[in-house]
């Protein structure tokens, strides 16, 4: 384990290392239980779950009971594919690249007469325009993910937000790969649901995440899973019909939750909204154009081509390769020399935290160019 601790990491996109805050809280809700047993964790959820409702609403510019506490990004993802009352013909928009995880959930309703048409993306981008061309009058939903994985790519979901609400159309946003990053106002990109989870950008513990669904979208999607946590009526109260559901988006928190991951990714929020999602975009920007500048003079190619995006374009993921060095050789490098990244399609990804010190970055730089000096 020692091994690790002074790794450069450049892997924040894939799990990020914890913050040391979410460690803390997290170990003081365990030793709760650990010594108080029921009592102890009952008391800490109590304490734990509206705040985290409190500081999720703050980071998305919606109201508390808008939230609901999730495991992962799919499990938000599922709550409103299996919601939805779809109509057989439906159609859902969704690009050519994304993450597995968002497109599984809705490959899951082909089975029952759902259509799921493709978004073209060039190099990991797309436009506006590019959506508003696959728009029809059966489609039902746009779902995308915020930041894409590969490229760094950010969505433009202000615009495309205002584009759903005037045809009618649902507006899903997967926000892992930019939820803690950047600055989310969901309501003033008008967005039905958006899911993420808390072990990339948010610093958090793995196993955590959370869904934003919307006011009006709520009454809408029917709960697929359903227990004593999800009614408004005592856990210890007979089961009857019908269900009485608690008003807000907590009637798809079923049963027990995990209360000390609630702990880390709530303290993990407050963390980030102290620094503020202004510096920490600002920071991974000048971050990843300082690694694209110097990938590009080491005669790098990247992802998303050779000119950078435009600061409103881009999030912080780069990824590259080298026309002559195989991608094995560079990573097989980077192994040796402690440098944490990640691996996707032939590509290097790299992705620094916003507290990456700029002389980690510089020693990525001089190891890279060390390797071409051998090559």
């Amino acid at each position: 384990m020692n091994s690790f601790i002074h790794k450069v990491y450049l892997d924040t996109a894939g799990v990020s290392r914890l913050l040391p805050q979410a460690a803390h809280a997290m170990q003081t809700t365990l030793m709760a239980q650990q010594y108080q047993g029921k009592a102890g964790i009952k008391q800490e959820a109590s304490r734990l779950i509206p705040s985290l409702r409190h500081q999720i609403a703050a980071l998305l510019g919606c109201a508390p009971h808008e939230t609901a506490i999730t495991d992962n990004t799919t499990h938000g993802v599922n709550i409103v594919a299996q919601g939805i009352q779809w109509r057989k013909g439906d159609c859902i928009l969704i690009p050519d690249n994304e993450f597995p995880s968002n497109v599984y959930p809705w490959l899951n309703l082909v089975a029952r007469g759902i259509e799921i048409v493709r978004i073209p993306t060039q190099q990991g981008k797309y436009t506006v325009e590019d959506i508003a061309k696959k728009i029809t009058p059966k489609t039902r939903l746009v779902a995308l993910s915020h930041v894409g994985y590969l490229s760094g790519f950010r969505a433009d979901i202000n615009t495309i937000g205002e584009l759903c609400a005037q045809k009618g159309i649902l507006f899903f946003v997967d926000a892992a790969q930019s939820a803690g990053l950047l600055n989310i106002d969901v309501k003033k990109a008008k967005v039905s649901a958006l899911t993420t989870c808390s072990w990339k950008w948010l610093r958090g513990p793995v196993g955590a995440g959370f869904l934003y669904c919307s006011d009006e979208l709520i009454p809408q999607l029917k709960p697929v899973y359903v227990g004593a946590g999800a009614m408004q009526q005592s856990e210890s109260a007979p089961a009857t019909l019908p269900f009485d559901f608690k008003p807000g988006a907590a009637r798809f928190e079923y049963s027990s939750l995990n209360i000390p991951s609630i702990a880390g990714v709530n303290a993990a929020i407050k963390h980030i909204l102290q620094v503020s999602t202004q510096k920490i975009e600002s920071k991974a920007y000048a971050d990843i154009s300082f690694l694209f500048d110097a990938l590009r003079n080491a005669g790098c190619t990247m992802y998303t081509g050779q000119q950078p995006l435009e600061k409103t374009q881009t999030a912080g993921i780069l990824s590259f390769k080298h026309p002559e060095i195989p991608t094995t050789t560079i990573e097989q490098f980077l192994d040796q020399h402690d440098i944490a990244y990640a691996h996707w399609h032939g590509y290097t990804r790299l992705s620094p935290a916003y507290d990456t010190p700029q002389v980690a970055l510089e020693q990525f730089v001089h190891i890279l160019n060390h390797l071409l000096i051998l090559a």
